[in-house]
């Protein structure tokens, strides 16, 4: 009986130590597997923008694009920006804005070296279906493309309302393309406007090979 019952202590052991590695290994999943790359600490660019004229006071939301991958980069260039591959200069229109999303190629980047307001977050979103035109080299600032398609995920920047100038910038060493951009106040990119000026789409990294692309090469 006692050794019955000896044996019968082991398997429970045995099972109890099983029972915790099902379980450790279900929170590692949890807490390591999502979709969404970990966040980092975040930098906080404290910008210290030019007067803003009466007349473009009650504009809408504007965003310029101003990374180092861009095929034209230093646009809207403010005291205090934090140079980035991808880099956003926020222009919220009067009301406010709490969220910005920007196309992108794939959900599953790893970003780095993300920029944004205080107590802001970001996530990125797959199946969004935000408009771009995939065609690579890209289109520098100043010209206009047509939509061509759509991106497979957004970035989603969201936070307490911003009313003055703000940078979103993150590093990703993929080569750009043209995507657009909406935000909570219901401004949106402008294809018929120029990229990267304020009103039309930005840059965004891009991977996948399109037919036709001058550059057919997996950015990964």
């Amino acid at each position: 009986m006692f050794g019955l019952s000896h044996r019968a202590a082991g398997w429970s052991q045995k099972c109890f130590g099983l029972l915790i590695a099902i379980i450790l290994g279900m929170t590692v999943c949890l807490t390591g597997c999502s979709e969404n790359p970990v966040q980092l600490p975040a930098e906080i660019a404290v910008l210290d923008p030019a007067p803003v004229p009466d007349a473009d006071k009650a504009a809408p939301t504007r965003i310029n694009c101003q990374g180092t991958k861009c095929t034209q980069p230093g646009e809207m260039i403010l005291p205090g920006y934090l140079p980035r591959n991808y880099s956003y200069i926020v222009r919220p229109g009067v009301g406010g804005i709490t969220r910005v999303d920007i196309g992108i190629d794939h959900a599953w980047y790893q970003l780095s070296g993300m920029v944004m307001p205080p107590g802001w977050t970001y996530t990125t979103i797959p199946g969004d279906n935000m408009p771009h035109n995939p065609r690579m080299p890209a289109a520098p600032h100043g010209q206009t493309r047509n939509i061509n398609g759509s991106c497979n995920a957004v970035i989603r920047w969201t936070g307490p309302a911003m009313y003055t100038p703000f940078q979103l910038a993150y590093n990703w060493n993929g080569l750009p393309h043209v995507v657009e951009w909406d935000t909570s106040d219901g401004a949106v990119a402008n294809w018929s406007q120029r990229i990267g000026k304020g009103y039309g789409p930005v840059h965004a990294p891009k991977i996948a090979y399109v037919p036709g692309d001058v550059v057919g090469i997996k950015q990964w």
